[in-house]
Parts: structure tokens; sequence; C-alpha cells
């Protein structure tokens, strides 16, 4: 392996220990201040905060891709040594992303009163509300734009601990901005704003620190061509990026419409539980899609070991939580938000617990798809999946209600999943049938792990005891111990092992 290449695989790994701690840490916060956050807002005005947060993601594609664009031909220059590519393909997706954002921000004025009304019907008293939400929440999806592509130039030169480090920084300062706001009698709105101030600021921070890393870039260059190549790479994925929130979060609309945005809360909360621990795929994805784009003029080879291990890492670590919440969800969910909501969400944590877990293994196969310039594939799979997933996500929630909702999206992501993994496979050059090696391997520690969480289950003894609490922690430390023995390559385990050293 050449120096470029090893210093490439330390960065690697050193960027998803940084991505773990600074996502986790992110987690832990949010996992704390959630219930205080839902009690001071009530379930209606929650529901309205959540809904906020789903339309919103409908209006993504006004980013026209050109965040992991920007990326892609960032990492690939760098590769390159080609300082002018760097610098057009950085202010040709800043200027798509001025446009985008503006966009954004014109068309949720003009529509938000047609969406709470007439599609999600929110209800009449709320409406007043749900309009500024949305429009609120447009400028900060606008500001996330922008801070998009400069924290995408930070990964494509490595930095991912500075990135950890203001997103900790940053994270933390609104969660505790928004406690204090609804501690202070502070509703909503002042939320809304709180967040986007936030956001402003690591705006600014990110873009000052490309502009030191990166000198060249103080020297704004547009050229055509380089505007058209990222326009051209991020089209297919901003076709991607309309289908993607449909996939994701179709069920939540459903359930709006069909139920009531009360009962929405007791959906959303273990939903947005599970979407925090998409903190372990991209964790992985942040780092492996630079990567790939770097290593996809080296050959093959390199793509095919950090597509396999990239798996092999995600469902090892996933895995844990997965089993976790699919046997301890109830009493996790009474400790943590009421005997109530664990009664009405116990059955939905289990079921997008499962869910979430392919959804996470799916992970390495786009980036893969994305990195070596074939990312039309994700898009035409998640086309045929969409056919298929809007009938049958309307009549589980017809018929079965939030349960439903979960069985659907869990039901999607398996489809997901095995297709993107089949795809990728073959364009890499492997022989899908590999990934049987992937569960030989995580089996063991996952069995064990499970069987213990039972036990725990079966036993009925409140999850907050110290008894339990020391159980818990002890099946934590015997399956890090056999994912490091079972799992890691001795490779992975000796820069891990440097890199604490080095921390």
């Amino acid at each position: 392996m050449t120096s470029a290449h090893t210093e490439r695989s330390r960065v690697i790994v050193s960027g998803v220990v940084w991505n773990f701690f600074g996502q986790g840490w992110l987690l832990v916060i949010a996992f704390v201040a959630t219930p205080y956050i839902v009690r001071r807002l009530e379930a209606d005005l929650y529901g309205v905060y959540s809904l906020a947060g789903f339309v919103l993601s409908y209006f993504a594609f006004l980013e026209f891709g050109l965040g992991t664009a920007v990326t892609k031909y960032i990492s690939q220059y760098l590769a390159e040594d080609n300082e002018e590519g760097i610098v057009s393909s950085f202010w040709g997706g800043l200027a798509w992303l001025v446009t985008g954002g503006l966009a954004c921000v014109l068309t949720v004025d003009v529509l938000a009163g047609f969406i709470a009304s007439t599609l999600l019907h929110v209800p009449a008293r709320l409406q007043p509300t749900a309009v500024t939400a949305f429009r609120i929440s447009s400028l900060l999806l606008c500001v996330s734009m922008w801070a998009g592509l400069a924290a995408g130039t930070l990964r494509s030169v490595g930095r991912f601990a500075i990135l950890n480090l203001m997103s900790i920084m940053t994270g933390t300062a609104q969660t505790a901005l928004t406690v204090g706001l609804l501690w202070a009698g502070y509703s909503l709105m002042e939320i809304l704003w709180g967040m986007l101030l936030c956001q402003g600021g690591l705006l600014a921070w990110q873009f000052g620190l490309c502009l030191r890393l990166l000198p060249a870039l103080r020297k704004p260059r547009l050229t055509l061509r380089a505007m058209t190549r990222l326009l051209r790479f991020g089209g297919v994925l901003t076709v991607a990026s309309i289908i993607g929130p449909v996939l994701t979060n179709l069920e939540k609309l459903f359930m709006a419409r069909l139920t009531s945005v009360g009962l929405l809360t007791y959906y959303a909360v273990p939903f947005s539980l599970i979407d925090r621990l998409a903190l372990i795929p991209s964790a992985f994805g942040a780092v492996l899609f630079p990567s790939y784009s770097y290593f996809s003029a080296k050959g093959p080879e390199y793509n095919r070991e950090l597509h396999y291990r990239g798996t092999l890492y995600i469902c090892a670590s996933y895995g844990f939580f997965a089993s976790f919440f699919l046997f301890l969800g109830k009493p996790f969910l009474r400790a943590w938000m009421g005997a109530e909501f664990a009664d009405r969400s116990a059955l939905v944590l289990g079921i997008l617990a499962v869910g979430g877990m392919l959804n996470a293994m799916a992970r390495p196969a786009v980036t893969a798809l994305q990195g070596v310039g074939k990312p039309h594939i994700p898009l035409v799979l998640q086309c045929g999946e969409l056919v298929l997933y809007i009938p049958s996500a309307y009549f589980l929630i017809k018929g079965f209600g939030m349960t439903g909702a979960a069985w659907a999206w869990c039901l999607r992501a398996s489809v997901d999943a095995l297709l993107l993994h089949i795809a990728s496979c073959v364009e890499l050059g492997e022989r899908p049938s590999v990934y049987w090696k992937l569960l030989k391997v995580v089996i063991l520690p996952l069995t064990a792990c499970s069987a213990a969480f039972a036990a725990i289950e079966i036993r009925g003894n409140p999850l907050v005891t110290p008894l339990v609490i020391v159980g818990i922690l002890v099946i934590a430390s015997a399956y890090a111990a056999a994912v490091w023995r079972l799992v890691l390559d001795v490779h992975t385990r000796e820069r891990m092992t440097a890199f604490w050293k080095w921390a």
C-alpha cells in the first residue's frame, strides 16, 4: 500500500471515531432534553414541530445534490493536485446553493398556508402556528444548505476532528437554548429562531475555516464547465432527494391525515430515537464517500474492501442498539417518557429498530455507488420502491395505525438494503454472496447479546435499578470485547489503538 493509501486509511479510522464521538454526544443531549421538550410543548405543538421538519425535508431537493457533488469533486481533485478544479467546484457549488436556498424560502412562504390547511389538515387553531413554523424552518434549511457545502469541503480534506467539535458546540448551544427558552415560558416560534441563530454561527465558522485551510479559495472563480459538471452529478441526487423523503417520511404524512397530529407524537418520538441512531451509518458514510471518490481512479480493490468492512462494522455497531430496543424498548420508554408513552410506542420502537438496522447497513452501498460516479442506480431503485411503498403504507396505516406505519417503513428498508447491496457489488466487481460471510462474523456476538437482553426483559425488573444498569453495562462491555476480537481486522485494531494513543 502506498503512503497516500496508508494516510487515507488512517484518516478513515480517525474520522469514523471522531464522528462517533461528535454525533454520539449530540444523541446523548437530545436523549436527555427530549422528554422535557415534549412535556413543555405538549403533544399538539410537538406534532407541529415534527411536521415542520418533515415538510422541509421535501424541499431539500432545492439543494440540487450540490453538497455531495462538491465533496466528490474536491476529494477527486485533491488526489490529482488540481487546484483550479477545487476552487471552481467550491464557488460553483456555492453559486447554485444560494439560488436554491432563496428558491426554498420563497416557495415555502407562498405554499405554507396551503400545506397546513389543505395538504396536512392541521387543526384550525394550530394553522397560524404551523404556517409560521414552516416559514422559519425554510430559513433554517437555507442556512443548512450553505453550511453543508462548507462541511463537505472540510470532509474532503479530512478535518473530521474540528468538524465534530463544531457540531458538539453548536448542538449543545442549540439544545441548551431550546430548554432555556421553554423554561422561561417561550414556545415553538422562539425555539425555531434560536435554532436559526445557532446554525448561522456555525455557517460563518465553517466558511472561515475553509478559507484558512484552502487559501486558494480566497480568490473566487466560476466556470461554466465546473458548474455544469456539478449540476449534472447533483441533478441525479436532486431527483433522489425528492423521492428519498417520501420513502423516509411518507408514513408520517399519512398518519397526520388518517389519524391525528397528537397521535403522530407517539410515532415521531420513537422514530426520532431511531433516526438519531443514524449517527452510526452517518459516521461511516461521511468518511467513506470522499474515500470512495479518492480511490475511484486507483482501482476497485480498495473500494471493495471499504464496502465490505464498512457494512460489517455498521452491522456490528448498530446491532447492539437494535437488540436493546427490540427486547428492552418498553422498559426503556417507561423510564424515559412515562408508562403511557411506553404502552403506546414500545412495539413501534421495536419494529423501527429492526428497520433502522437494515437501513443503516445500506449506507456503504449508496456511498459506493455515488463515489464511483453511478448515483443514478440508487435513484432507479428508489423509483421502483416508491410504486410499491405508497399503496402499502397507506393501507397498513389505515388498517393498523402507527404500528402499520412502522411495518411499512421496516419492509421498505429491507427491500432497499437488499437491492442496493446487489447493485453495489455488481459495480465493484464483487459477488453479492460474499456478504453471507458478514452474517457469519457477527451472528455469535449478536445472538449472545440478544439472549442477555431477553433474559433481563423476562425478569421484568424496572430498567433504572442498580442491578439492571450494571447488567446492561456488563453486556455492553462483553459485546464490545467480542466485536474487537471477532469482527475488527488486525489493521483496524492497530489504527484504532494508535488513534487513542495520539488522542
